[in-house]
């Protein structure tokens, strides 16, 4: 079995106030990816997320280097459902 690489799992890092508003922002923008079967770079991410909610400013604040983390981050809350996260420095995908 693989080991666990999701930092917040690991304890090495603690979820911020800042963790939790751009996983409720990300979250719907990745159903929407699925739905669509799209691919994006997080380029493209961050800024259709920066388009959609301009008035959060934590969404307006995010870069693509950090996205990797925004998106650990809901795969915690989001384990006890189907979604698996399929992330490489690119691409993420939705399976």
């Amino acid at each position: 079995m693989q080991k666990e690489v999701n930092n917040f799992l690991n304890n090495n890092r603690k979820p911020t106030q800042t963790d939790y508003v751009l996983a409720k922002a990300y979250y719907p923008l990745l159903i929407d990816i699925v739905e669509n079967q799209q691919e994006v770079t997080f380029q493209q991410f961050v800024e259709n997320a920066k388009s959609k909610y301009t008035q959060i400013k934590e969404v307006q604040s995010a870069i693509p280097v950090t996205t990797g983390r925004g998106l650990e981050y809901i795969r915690i809350l989001q384990l006890e459902k189907s979604y698996q996260l399929i992330l490489n420095k690119k691409m993420l995908l939705i399976c």
